[in-house]
């Protein structure tokens, strides 16, 4: 055996390096995902958010929108 091969094979492996033959992450599909998620998120709470000010805008009163449905 010789010493760089013994070295591989003591040594604790490094989360930070990249050896010939390792995988490598899926950079593509968890970019489509962080957006997916960040789109999703933006779309259900910005609504929820902009409601008293966009009621005030038409001179709606928040107590006139809750007897709504």
């Amino acid at each position: 055996m010789s010493d760089d091969t013994a070295h591989r094979l003591t040594r604790k492996p490094n989360s930070t390096t990249v050896e010939a033959g390792s995988p490598k992450l899926p950079t593509a599909a968890l970019l489509a995902l962080a957006t997916a998620v960040l789109v999703t998120s933006l779309t259900e709470t910005l609504p929820a958010g902009v409601l008293p000010e966009m009621s005030a805008d038409l001179r709606v009163g928040q107590p006139a929108m809750r007897g709504r449905r």
